[in-house]
């Protein structure tokens, strides 16, 4: 359902911040 897409964009999203604060 649409549901994966929104869960795979919130991964993204949280891989990105975690990357952010990492650097």
């Amino acid at each position: 359902s649409e549901d994966t897409c929104c869960l795979e964009a919130a991964s993204v999203g949280f891989s990105l911040a975690t990357t952010q604060l990492f650097k």
